[in-house]
């Protein structure tokens, strides 16, 4: 009786002493909390582990594992899984329990959604980083994919009368326009809708327009006269820009 009085205690404990964030299953601890993924500025520079962090590498930020862990992170709301390895320390916001490299982001649909809610777990080691063999590795220092853009006129579009393209213009997409497009934001400001499309501009996308819909301003490269044809181009900026989108009806 004594040693189960001293048992019991300790035993509920436990979840208060780690704070509610791991559990213990097949000999590995799990972790639960928000993920978040690297400022495009960060590619090139070093870590606090002293690698230099480049964004097409499945890497990440942990408090707390060593250098050199291999950790699978799963988002809890699709089940989408990424493995990264462990080669530089944080994030430091309370909720945060990784911070992923552009890559690694991409492959669960952060960069899209920016942050989520996910699962962390140990499961093994190594020397080196993770790197998908179809993304250019000879990126700019300031996170710019090598390669050319796409051109337009590969994916279908239908709209011969487009402004968007690279230096031209950014307008309002017409309203009694058809077929889809590839949206890359949604914003309440036009200003910022303006400025994202800029910024988009400037890495050499073109065929850009600011398109109104319910209140929000939304930037889309447009249009494509079939989804497949947005789907191949929305593919295409993964590849050359490490950049997420959803492909929509024009309505």
């Amino acid at each position: 009786m004594r040693n189960s009085a001293f048992f019991l205690p300790a035993f509920f404990l436990l979840p208060a002493l780690m704070h509610g964030q791991y559990y213990y299953g097949s000999g590995a601890a799990a972790e639960f909390g928000i993920a978040v993924f690297y400022a495009d500025y960060m590619h090139g520079r070093r870590t606090a582990l002293d690698e230099v962090y480049r964004m097409e590498e499945y890497t990440c930020a942990h408090k707390t594992h060593p250098k050199g862990t291999l950790l699978k992170v799963t988002r809890l709301d699709n089940n989408q899984s990424v493995v990264v390895r462990v080669n530089d320390r944080g994030p430091y916001d309370q909720d945060v329990v990784v911070d992923l490299s552009r890559a690694a982001a991409l492959q669960i649909g952060l960069v899209r959604d920016g942050r989520a809610r996910v699962k962390v777990e140990p499961i093994g080691s190594s020397a080196t980083n993770p790197g998908p063999g179809n993304v250019n590795r000879g990126l700019a220092a300031r996170g710019l994919p090598g390669g050319n853009a796409p051109s337009p006129s590969a994916y279908s579009y239908s709209d011969a009368s487009a402004t968007g393209g690279t230096g031209a213009a950014i307008g309002i997409l017409p309203s009694n326009s058809t077929g889809y497009a590839v949206q890359l934001g949604s914003y309440l400001s036009l200003e910022n809708a303006m400025r994202q499309a800029r910024e988009l501009q400037a890495r050499g996308i073109g065929n850009l327009y600011i398109w109104q819909r319910q209140g929000m301003n939304k930037v889309v490269v447009a249009t494509f006269s079939s989804r497949a044809g947005a789907l191949d181009y929305l593919s295409s900026l993964r590849s050359h820009y490490m950049m997420d989108g959803l492909v929509v009806l024009l309505r």
